[in-house]
């Protein structure tokens, strides 16, 4: 089981906004390592685009256990349509 926290239960995020939270697992066996991972994407007519703004890795985690986690929300990418 892996649970991702929020604080103050936030959804939304603008960019520059900072993402806080916690990162909680529990497994019969200890994993190789848990990522957490702030992506972006864009929609709509043309072309799909997906990145990754930041990632956290944890090498070697218990098999139960948390990490804080802070992200900032990238500048971009931006989208329109019209």
């Amino acid at each position: 089981m892996i649970e991702i926290h929020l604080d103050g239960g936030q959804q939304a995020f603008a960019p520059g906004d900072t993402l806080r939270g916690t990162l909680q697992w529990m497994g019969d066996a200890a994993p190789r390592a848990i990522e957490v991972r702030l992506l972006w994407h864009t929609s709509g007519r043309g072309d799909r685009d997906v990145g990754v703004a930041h990632r956290l890795r944890i090498e070697a985690p218990a098999t139960i256990g948390s990490s804080p986690f802070e992200f900032t929300a990238p500048s971009g990418p931006y989208s329109c349509s019209g």
